[in-house]
């Protein structure tokens, strides 16, 4: 996404061209590239070892790449210095959507698979190692993810990115980077040392909401545009740059609240699916103890649980007993 002149403008934005405004960058195309490719490549040798690769994780890596190839060469990219809004769409897709559906693919599962099996327990040992676990804290992805939001918005990096273009192709790689180490964690059982209860992942995404809910609340609020050389390149055809600035907040704040939103419920139904599996799950666990003390209190209020032959063994004699007593019940009241 190289920095804009003022001969460089591009046309007015449309609806139909969200679709159709493209833009080739050589060198993030052809790394692109290589990551759908590899991803390929890594399931063939899987399938070669013996290990197959669903295919809804090969789908959630290609629609994640997918991802990146809009954000990098498609309309986001080229209104992304004419227009605040669509940096900031290029933002969410970079280092929310994309990390989400790359993580999802599982691709550090994939590297497992696709090792030879006499090496597997190495490559194994190397995830669950010190510079991975270091890297894959889920501390570290936290501060990266605020740092980045923060730190690019909210204060002259838009300025330095103006005047740097270079800067644009390491913007794109942070946000992914960050992304994808914020997400590992959060998602799913991941080959990583870090094995974090659903509870905590929740946690974990309620405490980085309010960064994206922050930034663009700033933003959504400011009085002035805050970076010049962006300003210099604003597009007359365009609303003003102080709408487009309140524009783009509006933008991080819903936006980057409701991904996170989305990603809280599905959490909270990985949390309640594995709850309820089998007779020993912590839910259907709960559920049980929580029947028979509700059937050992019933029967006790009304007669000795030793004369009504009620036990705490879920059994036959404790079911027949406590049918027994409904049937007492039933007859004192007739």
């Amino acid at each position: 996404m190289p920095g804009m002149t003022m001969d460089a403008m591009p046309p007015r934005l449309t609806f139909g061209r969200l679709f159709t405004e493209w833009s080739l960058h050589p060198w993030s195309a052809s790394i692109l590239a290589a990551l759908a490719i590899g991803y390929l490549v890594g399931v063939w040798a899987a399938r070669r070892h013996g290990e197959p690769v669903r295919a809804r994780y090969v789908v959630s890596w290609l629609a994640g790449v997918g991802v990146l190839v809009v954000a990098t060469q498609g309309s986001p990219a080229v209104y992304d210095d004419a227009l605040f809004w669509m940096h900031m769409v290029a933002h969410l897709m970079l280092i929310m959507v994309a990390p989400v559906l790359l993580v999802a693919a599982r691709p550090l599962d994939l590297i497992i698979a696709a090792t030879p099996p006499a090496q597997q327990g190495h490559a194994r040992a190397v995830m669950s190692g010190r510079v991975v676990s270091a890297l894959t804290h889920p501390s570290v992805g936290l501060a990266l993810y605020a740092a980045l939001i923060v730190g690019t918005h909210l204060t002259g990096f838009m300025n330095t990115m103006m005047m740097h273009p270079w800067l644009h192709g390491a913007e794109v790689a942070m946000y992914v980077v960050a992304g994808v180490l914020f997400m590992l964690p959060l998602l799913g059982s991941q080959p990583i040392r870090w094995q974090l209860a659903a509870p905590l992942q929740m946690a974990i995404l309620v405490i980085a909401m309010p960064v994206d809910t922050f930034t663009g609340v700033v933003l959504g609020q400011a009085a002035r545009y805050p970076w010049p050389m962006m300003a210099a390149v604003h597009p007359a055809w365009a609303p003003s740059a102080l709408t487009d600035l309140h524009l783009g907040g509006a933008v991080m704040w819903i936006g980057g609240d409701a991904i996170m939103a989305v990603l809280l419920v599905l959490a909270g139904l990985r949390w309640a699916r594995r709850a309820s599996e089998g007779d020993g799950s912590e839910l259907g666990g709960w559920l049980e103890a929580a029947r028979l003390n509700y059937q050992r209190d019933l029967v006790s209020a009304r007669t000795n649980p030793a004369d009504a032959g009620f036990t705490e063994a879920d059994g036959d004699d404790a079911l027949a007993a406590y049918n027994a007593y409904l049937a007492r019940l039933n007859a004192d009241r007739g």
